[in-house]
């Protein structure tokens, strides 16, 4: 740990001072010197490299906080949920049809206002978008939401991004169809998300758009697919049109109740409809293990013009 707080130490240490003026303020711990940095709500603390290992008092490390600039495909939430493999950088990038340079140039980091962590906006958006913009920055760009940050209530469900398996339908489903932008659940109170058992009973007025219509793609129904760890992969057809004559997309509310029953109904399936494979022990459903209790719906992730999967997270459980 010393080794690379030097490092760190070494870049800052090499900032013109007027760097230091305006950013940097120097404290001193008992027998330590430590320059601080405020990124946004993170805290930098950075020993001075001509200290030695023995010079650090023992309880140093308890005021170490190697902290970062939020980062999309680190701290977000499709980066936790498609967190195997980096198959989180290669949705987004489908997502914005944009490269992986194109994709850190587009994409910000914002604080919430709501104090629920961070979000994640881009520029970079295809014309047909349907939602509309979050804001617009100082520039005049017009700002859409991407990600919030991974809020620390439990572990984030990992999930394998599900994409066709044939290359033909991978390119006109994916690659060259208009992917929607993520829909997050989120509260009027600016808490982010719901709990299954809410979701799946229709308990979902209290989302801050309820009412308002979701941009599923323009179709009339659409699969929504879970791939929980250890588990086959599992898919449920939904509408996404109301009753009325003109047919109109359903609202976030209706969305939200369609993904909370599909998770129900994959947690409540009974075996062999959904069959446990062989592997991770940690991540087993039911009895003495992850219960319908245990889960949150944060939102939905258009993985294809036809799929949407749930973004699930653990409510005070943490797995390791």
């Amino acid at each position: 740990m010393l080794t690379r707080l030097h490092l760190w130490a070494s870049y800052f240490s090499s900032l013109p001072a007027a760097f230091y003026r305006k950013h940097i303020k120097l404290e001193t711990t008992p027998g330590a010197f430590i320059w601080t940095r405020t990124f946004e709500r993170c805290h930098l603390v950075v020993l001075l490299p001509h200290l030695s290992a023995e010079q650090h008092p023992k309880h140093i490390s308890s005021l170490i906080a190697m902290s970062h600039p939020p980062d999309l495909l680190v701290d977000g939430y499709i980066s936790h949920c498609f967190s195997p493999n980096r198959d989180a950088e290669s949705y987004l990038c489908y997502l914005l049809k944009t490269t992986q340079s194109g994709l850190k140039q587009s994409c910000l980091a914002l604080p919430d206002p709501g104090g629920q962590g961070g979000r994640f906006v881009t520029r970079a958006v295809p014309g047909t978008f349907g939602p509309k913009p979050l804001m617009q920055d100082p520039s005049g760009y017009l700002l859409w939401l991407l990600d919030h940050s991974v809020i620390r209530i439990g572990t984030v469900v990992p999930q394998s991004l599900w994409s066709p398996r044939n290359l033909t339908d991978l390119r006109q489903y994916v690659a060259e169809a208009q992917l929607q932008l993520p829909i997050f659940f989120t509260q009027e109170n600016g808490a982010l998300g719901l709990s299954v058992t809410d979701a799946a009973n229709g308990r979902c007025q209290t989302l801050r758009d309820a009412r308002i219509q979701a941009h599923l793609g323009g179709k009339y129904t659409t699969y929504i697919r879970v791939l929980w760890p250890g588990y086959d992969d599992f898919k449920r057809q939904i509408q996404i049109r109301d009753e009325t004559p003109s047919k109109n997309p359903i609202k976030i509310a209706k969305f939200a109740q369609h993904v909370g029953r599909s998770v129900m109904t994959f947690l409540q399936a009974p075996t062999p409809a959904v069959t446990r494979k062989a592997g991770d022990d940690r991540w087993v459903i039911g009895q003495n293990g992850i219960e319908p209790a245990n889960i949150r719906v944060i939102g939905a992730i258009h993985v294809s013009a036809g799929s949407w999967m749930p973004i699930l997270q653990l409510s005070n459980v943490w797995v390791y």
